[in-house]
């Protein structure tokens, strides 16, 4: 099938090569296909009666007609050496509406998939498809065609930096500024002008399969073959009251929010500039479902969605959840740093350099941070966007820097009794490269807590660092680590049960009770029972303190058993909302987390508590 091994065969030239069951235009392929294909191969033939099949073939042959190429035998692209989102010029797989069905489409017309009519009698046979329709003079093209590529590519590490210099000032230069994979003809051309070539966008392709309807590829994460849920595109060129159909189609996870009532983010320049609406939920018919593809191996989902324009010539931006970049942070720090007062408190210095070259953060907030020592104070370690794609993680981290910079004077006791080290992203990298969950090596870096490599993961390395000289200088009583969950509602804990740590650290082992039963384990269990009686949106009966296997090199675990911080955690935010309610949540019901997270602090920690 990838092969296009029956393009251009007539409907006679494929009847004279079924021969014994099985295209002999295969040829000596069949050698190399394991069991499963022979046994596909084998099931093809006995369920359509070979003899009744010929016989309508050569009638056929009477009409000329072209016969639809059957779905492919082997996984999409997995023996042919194609590279991730390598995908055929001259043939193109879809969905057609249903789950696990494909169609073939070439840039020459859309045949629809035959389909397979059973007769007692005679077996079971396609029938032969209708004949191409005449295309109307002044009517929509209706074949596949792709009207978007992203073409960006970094500059491999050996460039030499005259080359870079002259690729920078080019970039200011009008005559050789960034141009629309697509260009519009006239007044009548309707098709849309894609576009992602910007800070964390990901779109690598769309293909239009019909007048309002596109199919798109995400780009996968740097250096990897997968980890595509992350989304930030544009489109421009639309048509005021016009339904456009969406279909992303080579997702992974094999279930998803959007099936639980999650929708699209949707921002429209001209509402934004005519009334400053800003980001919204939009999108109708929203469905996420397995389309019977496989690549290397894995299993493709999709996601189709409609949205309808409401301006003519806008240009509309479309994303899985509130963009959150690295440029939108640095906007934020350098207004916090210019207000006096809080200045004042708040002391913004280098963690680190990344692999790419981009400086990752580190914030210190307390009273008089630029002072040495900690004169008592105990110390708190919050990170974020470690994962890029989680884009909620930034929304609650600048709530709880909001609280904590602020004037309230529950802020002003948490000042005065701890020290604030916040991490406000992780991975720049990825979140600059529109990547969901890796940085630019292609790792997932919540996975390197345990042995992070000095360059590669630079941001682990030197937040163990920082967190190592704390202990050295004083206690550090909470580690938190911002997340966003893909498949689960509310806010939520994933902690660690204190039994993780007995062995490492036996003062903290708990004694017995008098009559001998185990000890009640709830010193790790307190500050998530607090924010669930604080913030509506937390749910505590979703909270897990059990560590699994592929959980024991993630923040929350190595700093537990490396450090013996007990009050380790990963705070996760759904992409979808909240259940009690059934409402999305927005950037200000985040924000209200990172502070309502601040306020839990002060209740567990203080001599009161």
């Amino acid at each position: 099938g990838r092969e296009s091994t029956l393009k251009g065969y007539t409907a006679a030239d494929i009847a004279d090569q079924f021969v014994g069951g099985i295209y002999s235009s295969w040829g000596d392929q069949t050698k190399d296909w394991d069991a499963d294909q022979l046994a596909q191969a084998k099931n093809m033939v006995e369920i359509r009666e070979k003899s009744v099949l010929i016989q309508r073939l050569k009638e056929a042959k009477q009409q000329q007609a072209l016969l639809v190429a059957p779905p492919p035998l082997h996984d999409f692209g997995q023996d042919s050496g194609s590279k991730p989102n390598d995908f055929d010029h001259d043939e193109y797989y879809s969905h057609t509406g249903v789950p696990g069905k494909r169609m073939f489409r070439s840039k020459e017309s859309l045949l629809p998939q035959a389909e397979c009519m059973v007769n007692e009698k005679e077996g079971a046979y396609p029938n032969p498809p209708p004949a191409p329709k005449v295309q109307a003079e002044g009517e929509p093209r209706a074949a596949t065609r792709e009207v978007y590529r992203c073409t960006c590519h970094d500059l491999p590490p050996d460039t030499p930096q005259v080359v870079v210099q002259q690729i920078e000032k080019r970039k200011n230069d009008e005559k050789t500024a960034l141009r629309p994979c697509y260009a519009v003809t006239d007044r009548d051309d309707t098709t849309l002008v894609f576009e992602s070539r910007f800070e964390s966008g990901n779109l690598y392709t769309a293909t239009q399969v019909g007048e309002h309807e596109y199919d798109l590829v995400l780009r996968s994460d740097t250096n990897t073959h997968g980890h595509t849920q992350w989304y930030y595109f544009s489109f421009a060129n639309t048509r005021r009251g016009v339904s456009y159909r969406f279909n992303v189609t080579n997702l992974l996870k094999n279930d998803s929010l959007y099936n639980k009532g999650l929708r699209p983010l949707m921002l429209s320049s001209r509402e934004a500039a005519e009334s400053k609406t800003g980001w919204h939920r939009a999108g109708t018919d929203v469905s996420y479902y397995a389309n019977g593809v496989r690549r290397r191996g894995v299993d493709q989902y999709s996601l189709s969605f409609t949205v309808e324009a409401t301006h003519d010539d806008d240009t509309c931006f479309l994303a899985h959840c509130y963009p959150y970049t690295y440029r939108d942070l640095q906007v934020y720090l350098h207004g916090l740093m210019m207000c006096t007062t809080r200045r004042r408190v708040v002391r913004r210095t280098k963690l680190c350099d990344t692999e790419a070259g981009n400086v990752c953060e580190l914030l210190t907030i307390t009273d008089n941070p630029k002072m040495p020592g900690f004169a008592g104070k105990k110390a708190v370690v919050i990170t974020a966007r470690v994962h890029p794609g989680e884009t909620q993680a930034s929304y609650m981290m600048q709530g709880i820097i909001d609280f904590l910079v602020s004037d309230d004077e529950r802020a002003r006791e948490l000042r005065e009794r701890f020290v604030f080290k916040l991490v406000p992203m992780l991975n720049p990298d990825g979140v600059i490269n529109g990547n969901y969950r890796c940085c630019l090596a292609g790792h997932d870096m919540n996975r390197r807590w345990a042995k992070p490599h000095g360059r590669k993961h630079s941001p682990i390395f030197a937040t163990k660092l920082v967190i190592e000289q704390l202990q050295r200088e004083t206690e550090v009583v909470l580690f938190l680590d911002l997340h966003g969950h893909s498949k689960m509602k509310n806010a939520f804990i994933y902690g660690n049960d204190a039994r993780i740590l007995e062995d490492k650290f036996p003062s903290l082992r708990e004694p017995s009770s008098p009559t001998g039963d185990p000890p009640e384990r709830s010193a790790e269990r307190a500050l998530p029972f607090m924010l669930s009686e604080r913030a509506p949106c937390f749910s505590y009966d979703q909270c897990d303190f059990n560590v699994q296997r592929a959980k024991i090199s993630t923040g929350r675990v190595v700093c537990a058993r490396e450090f013996g911080i007990v009050n380790s955690y990963t705070l996760e935010a759904s992409f979808c909302g909240v259940s009690a309610t059934k409402t999305h949540f927005d950037q200000p019901a985040l924000l209200a987390l990172g502070r309502d997270v601040c306020l839990c602090v002060l209740d567990r920690f203080t001599a009161s508590a």
